[in-house]
C-alpha cells in the first residue's frame, strides 16, 4: 500500500479533511461544539492518558459518585488509546483533534479503496470517498462532539475487505476481512 498513488490519496484526503474542519485544527480548538458533547468525550481522553500515567487501567474513578467513586467506561476507547502517545507529547486536545482528523482522512481513503476494489479506479471513486469523508451524517456527529461515532471507516473497510476475500478468495483475504 506504500506507492505514490496511495501517498496520494491520503494527501488528498488529508486536504479535504483540514478544509472540513477549518479553523480548528489550525486555531488550538477542539472538534465539536463547545455547548454539545465534546467536553465529555474530551475528559474521557485524558481520563485515560491520567490513568494510564498513574499505572492503572481507565475503568474506576473517585471522580465519580462521592465519596465512593464508581466503574467508569468510556465509550470511545479506540481513540483513546490511539491517541495516548500524542496526548503525552501535545496534549489531550490537540491528540483528540488529531483522532477526529484521522478519522475524516481514513473515512475518504477507505470508501475510495472499496470503490475502486468493486467497480475499478475511476473518477467515481473520488466521488464516493469525498461524500463519504463529507457526509453530512460524520460533520453532524463531528460537531456534536461524539468522537466514537467518528468512527465509520470501520464500514468500508469491512466491505473492502469483503469484496477482496470473495474476489481474491485467499486465506489471507479471508483473514484480513477477519
Amino acid at each position: 500500500m506504500s506507492n505514490p498513488k496511495t501517498s496520494m490519496l491520503f494527501l488528498v484526503y488529508t486536504l479535504l479533511a483540514l478544509f472540513l474542519c477549518f479553523p480548528v485544527p489550525f486555531s488550538g480548538q477542539v472538534i465539536g461544539h463547545p455547548d454539545i458533547d465534546v467536553w465529555n468525550h474530551l475528559w474521557g481522553y485524558w481520563f485515560w492518558l491520567d490513568s494510564f500515567s498513574n499505572g492503572s487501567l481507565p475503568w474506576r474513578t473517585d471522580l465519580l459518585n462521592a465519596p465512593d467513586g464508581g466503574v467508569l467506561y468510556f465509550v470511545d476507547p479506540v481513540g483513546a488509546g490511539f491517541s495516548l502517545p500524542f496526548s503525552v507529547i501535545l496534549g489531550v486536545p490537540a491528540a483528540y483533534t488529531g483522532v477526529q482528523i484521522l478519522r475524516f482522512v481514513l473515512a475518504g481513503v477507505v470508501t475510495h479503496f472499496f470503490c475502486r476494489e468493486v467497480t475499478g479506479p475511476g473518477a467515481h471513486c473520488w466521488a464516493a470517498g469525498v461524500a463519504f469523508a463529507s457526509s453530512p451524517f460524520l460533520l453532524a456527529e463531528a460537531g456534536n462532539g461524539i468522537s466514537e461515532v467518528t468512527a465509520v471507516w470501520w464500514t468500508p473497510l469491512c466491505l473492502w475487505m469483503a469484496a477482496r476475500a470473495f474476489r481474491l478468495n485467499t486465506r489471507e483475504a479471508w483473514i484480513k476481512l477477519g
